[in-house]
């Protein structure tokens, strides 16, 4: 009888549990999905470009986007994939321009392990960085050793809104 009890307690116990948390759950706002902008100037940018590594190459920067005229570029997110010699390190940067002025942003790469003769570094970096029309969007990047194992694979995602 006991034991009966116990379970029956248990059981209305996590229902009220439930009922207190389902009433004190917060209401999504619709602050949430307004936006600055004018929804209906935006639109999606993603780029993504794949390079397999030359032996000589050690650092590069890829041009990836060019901002269209009367727009500017609101990047958003930043990701890479790279693929080095085992034990390795790997440096990736964004660039672009904004009032003439040069603007970038690291983005910080994580290892993922060594498999077999390579290391795997990757990102996944949220950010807010501009871009000027008619400027170049680049990505910068670096391994610490010259060698033809390897591969990289970098873009970013954001939108584009008009500027007066």
């Amino acid at each position: 009888m006991p034991r009966m009890m116990t379970k029956r307690g248990i059981v209305a116990g996590l229902l009220a549990l439930a009922t207190l948390l389902a009433t004190l759950a917060l209401r999504p706002s619709h602050a949430v999905g307004q936006s600055p902008v004018d929804p209906a100037a935006l639109n999606a940018v993603a780029r993504l470009t794949t390079s397999d590594w030359a032996t000589n190459s050690q650092s590069g920067s890829l041009n990836i986007y060019t901002v269209p005229a009367g727009k500017r570029l609101v990047i958003e997110n930043v990701f890479a994939h790279m693929r080095v010699l085992a034990g390795a390190f790997a440096v990736v940067s964004v660039r672009t321009m904004v009032g003439g002025q040069n603007a970038g942003a690291e983005v910080a790469l994580v290892a993922q392990g060594t498999f077999g003769r390579e290391s795997r570094f990757a990102a996944t970096q949220n950010m807010r960085l501009y871009a000027d029309p008619n400027t170049i969007v680049s990505i910068s990047y670096a391994r610490s050793v010259p060698d033809a194992t390897g591969k990289l694979t970098l873009g970013f995602s954001g939108y584009l809104i008009d500027k007066p």
